[in-house]
């Protein structure tokens, strides 16, 4: 594409009908689909614990909003594309924040919290 052209050709994965989209309806959670047990809230080697550690709330709730917005669109951080192209999209954010540092939009602690706020929810994919 050159940068003549707008990013977002009309038409193109505009809707439903348009786009090439799994139903995630009927799938099982992400640790069913691979296989390993079925009750995902526990692991044969440790009954009826959580499979992941304790996250603080506001981490779990930041995840479940991020997976939300992904679901919204017929998409989920529990598809390893989707999840790789979120990382992906992170890190182009971090760029971001660190190229407006070196244009003196944002000063040092500014970038240090908004950095923050983006490696806080890097890990979302993990966490679904």
């Amino acid at each position: 594409m050159s940068a003549a052209e707008p990013a977002n050709p009309p038409g193109i994965l505009t809707n439903a009908r348009d786009a090439a989209i799994i139903d995630i309806s009927t799938r099982g959670t992400r640790t069913a689909a691979k296989g390993r047990w079925k009750d995902v809230n526990s692991r044969p080697d440790r009954p009826n614990q959580p499979d992941q550690p304790e996250r603080p709330d506001d981490l779990q709730a930041q995840v479940e909003s991020i997976e939300m917005t992904f679901n919204k669109n017929h998409l989920t951080l529990s598809d390893d594309d989707t999840a790789a192209a979120y990382t992906i999209t992170l890190g182009i954010a971090r760029l971001l924040l660190r190229g407006a540092h070196a244009k003196g939009i944002v000063d040092q602690q500014q970038l240090a919290r908004l950095d923050a706020l983006v490696e806080g929810v890097l890990d979302a994919p993990r966490l679904v």
